[in-house]
Parts: structure tokens; sequence; C-alpha cells
């Protein structure tokens, strides 16, 4: 039985040997009836390109082993989109595909070959191989019973081996075994022997394909190098046929180089993996940043960002300045189509001028300097260029500065538009940037330099943030509201505190300086009771320091008591604003602006209550009605100066000045409890004292430990 079998096999391989294979590289897809035709991916004219060629050294024996990309793509499933897949850890690389014909799939193996010094790449191989383990003998007759045999006459020969190959019938897969050469044009015999080759036609049958993926399979180098991927073949067989995705291809040898896929692949060492991802992170988090519109995290950390992306501030202005001309044509949409302009968010103008304009203003002023520090002809040490070239490229910042002011961008007919439409935040925040655009000027920066300018600006801003206010304010008392009323008069009131709490520091220093000088001038003085200073005095003579302590402490009381006065009016002024704003807000029907505004105004008002916490009451600290017992005493427990002192008539210091006086006049002394010179004087603010103050002063959110909103 197993010699007719072996007769068989003889019969059949002298039968196809009288023929010649058909050229697997010329064939067609004959599609299958059931799939809709697909358009043949073409390939490219192959253009040389040497790379390190030299002789080929092979013998032919060895040739046309390694077939071409092209020839792989005619046995893709999808003959257009197949492609081959290729993926690394930098520990291993691992190879898979789309479905592919695997008819003939025993005669071709995959290989890796890893970068050389001629070849600086990795390629990937299909070649025609013997079966693994195949036996070699001088005859065919030698392989009966080798279920894994080649035979040849000579050495010079190609090999001819038996190979399984897989063949569909009836829509079953049935496995076959044929001897065919060990080379191309062997692949090509044993497709047309499994039903894949249509000899008659030259074409290739879809239907009679047996698809699957040929992964993955993995390969596990000594050392995993990052470089490209290319695709390895015989130069014979890819010489006379066009390469599947580029025009180039490389030579080297025996062998050819080109291009695997259409998206160039490349294998990645583990280092360069972590650091590409390391550089991937930093990425998502700049892209983050910027959808998030985190500017300011971008600036200050841009270094780190820089490393990674470039000059980021470069790429972050560029977006905000696509996002502020995309603002500009939005407002000029809604305009034209009568919409609101109330609806848009003016964060795109404050950006825009905060990243764009102003750096570009910084930037000129600057050079500007640079200038002005040059005589005409002379050349800058630091960037190597002329007076007359810095000129010139601070003109260009010039233009570039007014184009800003200029459609695509926003104009001053859009600033006045959003005024019309009551949208005054865009209205405010655009007036400031089309102010620096219209005040910077080259010749103004290099002749008088940018502090006069930005001093223009200033006033500008600030006279047109005054038109808006008073507009929004007039608006907000039509419908019974006064934030801003409340907000001006709370601000008012802690501005005049710090004035009191500044000028009562200014007289402890005055005081403490006037009672040294009694000390040095009438020693006699020391320990005198106003009551007898006049007959001290008369005894002992005139002391003018001790008449000019007790004037400064009178003068004091009063300056205290007036200034106290005004910070009182503007309190009540705040609890008042407060108490109708309250009320106002409490109104049935509130709606449309005023409702809005209420919620605009509403988190900036509450805020002089959250960190309140005791009522600051001026009549407890200073009492000068002198109708309660006062916290203030100058001298001491023994009431000088009080009621009886011709210096101090109906004076309320008392019970307030402590400390330890050093001096010998001073020991045990009415004096011993008046002052303490490294303190100064000393009101003991206690826990009515200002805990921070408003935003006014150090752009803090509350107001003090005083509460005026608690009504």
């Amino acid at each position: 039985m197993k010699k007719l079998f072996l007769l068989f096999l003889l019969v059949t391989h002298f039968a196809f040997a009288q023929q010649e294979a058909v050229d697997i590289t010329k064939l067609t897809r004959r599609q299958s009836e059931k799939s809709p035709a697909k358009e043949t991916l073409k390939s490219q004219t192959a253009k040389p390109v040497a790379s390190s060629d030299k002789p080929c050294t092979l013998a032919d024996n060895e040739r046309k082993l390694s077939l071409a990309r092209v020839h792989l793509q005619k046995l893709f499933q999808d003959e257009k989109n197949g492609e081959f897949f290729v993926e690394n850890n930098g520990t291993e690389i691992s190879l898979n595909s789309s479905p592919i014909a695997i008819n003939c799939r025993e005669m071709m193996e995959i290989q890796l070959n890893p970068p050389t010094d001629d070849s600086k790449f990795y390629s990937f191989e299909a070649k025609i191989s013997k079966p693994v383990d195949a036996v070699m003998v001088a005859t065919v007759e030698e392989c009966e019973g080798k279920e894994k045999c080649c035979y040849r006459a000579e050495e010079k020969d190609v090999p001819i081996c038996g190979y399984k190959y897989y063949k569909k019938e009836n829509g079953d897969i049935k496995e076959g075994y044929e001897f065919f050469a060990a080379n191309a044009a062997g692949f090509s015999r044993c497709l047309e022997h499994s039903g894949v080759i249509d000899r008659t036609s030259g074409s290739m049958i879809e239907d009679n394909m047996y698809f699957e993926s040929i992964g993955p399979k993995v390969f596990k180098p000594a050392e995993v190098v990052t470089s490209d991927v290319m695709w390895k073949s015989d130069r014979l067989l890819i010489g006379g046929v066009n390469s599947l995705y580029s025009t180039d291809v490389q030579y080297d040898g025996c062998y050819a180089y080109e291009k695997m896929e259409i998206t160039p692949i490349e294998i990645i060492s583990k280092s360069d993996l972590n650091e590409r991802s390391r550089r991937k992170q930093l990425e998502d988090e700049f892209q983050k940043l910027c959808e998030q519109k985190e500017f300011d995290k971008i600036y200050n950390q841009h270094k780190k960002y820089d490393a990674v992306l470039g000059d980021v501030k470069k790429i972050v202005n560029q977006v905000i300045e696509s996002d502020y001309k995309e603002y500009a044509q939005s407002a000029s949409s809604r305009s034209r189509e009568g919409k609101s302009l109330k609806e848009l968010n003016s964060d795109k103008i404050k950006d825009f001028r905060e990243y764009v304009i102003d750096p570009l203003i910084e930037e000129m002023v600057e050079l500007a300097d640079t200038i002005y520090e040059l005589k005409e002809g002379e050349t800058d040490k630091k960037t190597k260029k002329t007076r007359e070239e810095l000129v010139s490229e601070l003109a260009g910042l010039e233009n570039k500065l007014k184009s800003y002011s200029k459609a695509p961008y926003l104009t001053i007919a859009d600033r006045n538009k959003f005024a019309e439409q009551k949208a005054y935040d865009a209205a405010y925040d655009l007036t400031t940037v089309l102010n620096r655009i219209d005040k910077f000027n080259a010749k103004e920066l290099i002749s008088d330099g940018s502090d006069e300018i930005w001093q223009d600006v200033k006033k500008d801003n600030q006279k047109y943030a005054g038109i808006v206010e008073e507009v929004q304010n007039s608006e907000d008392r039509k419908a019974g509201l006064r934030p801003h009323d409340a907000e001006m008069a709370e601000e008012n009131a802690a501005y005049e505190l710090q004035l009191l709490k500044s000028i009562e520091a200014d007289y402890q220093s005055s005081f403490k300086m006037a009672m040294m000088q009694i000390q040095r001038e009438c020693p006699y003085m020391s320990t005198v009771k106003p009551d007898q200073a006049e007959t001290m005095m008369s005894r002992y003579g005139y002391c003018p320091a001790y008449d000019q302590a007790a004037m400064l402490a009178e003068e004091m009381k009063e300056a205290l008591a007036e200034q106290s006065k005004v910070v009182k009016e503007w309190q009540e002024k705040a609890k008042q604003y407060r108490a109708e704003h309250n009320a106002a807000t409490k109104k049935d029907g509130l709606k449309g602006d005023s409702k809005s505004r209420l919620e605009q105004y509403r988190s900036r008002l509450e805020r002089y209550s959250s960190d309140s916490s005791s009522n600051y009451n001026l009549d407890t600290r200073y009492n000068y009605n002198m109708t309660s017992n006062p916290n203030l005493n100058m001298w001491s427990n023994n009431n000088y100066f009080n009621g009886s002192s011709p210096f101090m008539n109906n004076s309320n210091y008392h019970n307030g000045y402590n400390g330890n006086f050093s001096s010998p006049f001073y020991q045990s002394s009415p004096y011993q409890q008046m002052m303490n010179p490294s303190m100064g004087f000393n009101l003991n603010w206690g826990a009515g004292s200002m805990n921070r103050m408003p935003a006014y002063y150090n752009n803090q959110n509350a107001m003090g430990s005083y509460n005026l909103w608690n009504s």
C-alpha cells in the first residue's frame, strides 16, 4: 500500500515537473461570488536605493527563498486592507496578521532578523524552508516511510520536500501531502495543488483559500534595541516585482528591503518604552490642562513640559489665540442673528490679555530697553544684532500687537455692542485689551519707557470701569439691590479702621518719646501727680516735656475719637445697604437681569460673614463720651490727667497702659505701670482685634472680626 502511495506521488510529481509553475507575482484575485468586489491594492514601481550594496554570494539553489511583501498581500482575505501587526514590550516581539491564506503554511516560515552592521534595522522575512527536522536523501524513493523528508540528486540542486497542505472541498478543509521544490516556484506549485491558483486563468480563487491569522508568533531576541522594521525579500524576486508600499527599495547583496506596512513600524527597547511612556503621560497631562484652561499650571511648570513638547508657552499662546478668534466669530454671529451677547463667557478675553497681549508687550518693553542703551551703529552683545536690526524687530512686534485690535479679532465696535447689550464684564475685559494695544508703540517705548504708558492704560481702564460700575449700580438700585453699595461701604469701613490703627500707632511712638524726655529733662516730675504739677514746677522749675506729654495725650484722644466716628459711619451705611439688599431679594417676582445679578453677587457679599468670629464694637474699645469705663489709660491707676489736671481736663485714659519701665526714676513709682518702651503704647486689642483684613487691602476674603451681615 505504501509503495502504491509513493508511486502515486512520483507520478504526480513528474507530471507537475513537465509544467512551469505559475508566477505568483503575476496572479490576480478572483473574488467570491458571495463577496462584493474589492479594489485591488496597486503596488509601487520600485526605485532602487543603494544602502550597503555588495555582490550576492549565495548559490543558485539558495535563491528565491524569501517572498516579497507584495506576494503576501495577495494572500490576505482582504487584499486591500490586510496587514501585519508588530508589538513589543521591550523584551519580546510578537507578530500577528489579518486573516491570510494558510493552504501552504508548512512551506513558509516567518523569521525576525536583528539589526546588523549593514542593515541598521529589524526585518521580517517570509522564507520558504524545508520541513522542520526533515531528513535529506538522494532520491525520492528513499523518502518512503519518512513523513518529513527532502531529496536532491546533487548538492547544487534545489531540495524537493514533502509538505502537508490544506484544500477546501465542498466547504470542508482537507489535509493533503505532496512533494514541492523548497523555493518560490515550489510554493506556487503548492498553491496550485491546493486549488488556490487556477492554472488556466492564472488567477487566485478566493473561495478555495483557507484563512487564518498567522500568530501571534513570539520572538525573544537576546536584546531588544530601538529600530525601524523593514520587510526582507530575495533580490531576484523583487527585481521584477513592484514594491507594495514604497518606491524606495534598499538593496544589500542578495536581498532587498522595503516598507513592511504603509505606516512605519518600529521596535522599541525597554528603556525607550519607559521614556516614551513618561513623555506620553506628560503629553496627556498637558493636553488635559489645555482642555481645562489651566494655563497658569502650564506656565508654572513649563520647563517640565518644554522637555517633551518644546516651547509650551508658544503652544498655549496659539491655543488661546485660536480660542479668541473663535470667540470673536461667535460674538459676531450672535450679533447678526440678534442673539444676546450676555451668554458669552468673557474668560477667553482675559486669557488672551494675560497670555498673549501682556507677554507680547513685555517682549516689546525688553527690546525697547535694549535699543535705548545702544547708540547708532552699535551691536547688542547678547543678540549680536545692530541697533537698526532691533528697531526693525520692534516695529514688527508693534505691527503684530496692532493687528489684534482688527478683524478677525475683537474690535472697538464689538466692545460697544457688548456694552449695549449689558454684557459689562466682556465690555470691560475687552477695553483692557484694546487700551493696551492702543497705548503701546515702539517710538514712545524707546524714548520714554513703559511706566507712563502703563499709567495711561490703568487710568483709561479705571475710567471705563467706573462708567460700567455706575451703570450696573443704577440697574441694581432700580431692583432694590445694593451689592455694590454694600461692598463699597464695607471696604471703606475696613480702610478707615486700618487708618485708625495707623494713627494710634503713630501716637504710641510719640507718647513714648515724650515720657522718656520727662525722665531726661525733669526727673523731679517723675512721681508728681497732676494736681501737684503746678506746685512742683513753681518750686523746681517749669518742665516743658511734662506739658507736651499732656497736650499730646489730649490731641491723641481727639484724633482717635474723630477717626472712630468715621469708621462707625461707614459701618452703619454698610448695615443699611445690606438690610435693603436682603429685603429686595425676598420680593416676589424678582427675575431677569436683577435675579441674575443677585446670584452673581451673592457669594461675594457672603464672604464678609464667613470668617467673622464676633462683632467689632468701637464703643467698647474707645469711650470718648466719657460716660463708661474706658480702656485707655495714660497715667496708670493714679488717674493722672483725669479731671483735675489742667493739661488733661475730662480725659478718659485709664486702665490700659501697662509695662515695666527700667529707669531708676520709675522704679517703685506710679509710673511703673505706665509704659514699656520696648513695646510702645499697648492698647490691648484682645478678642476684638481684626483677624484678617478684607480683599481691598490684602487680597483675603474676610472683613475681619466684626460682622455686618448677620442682620
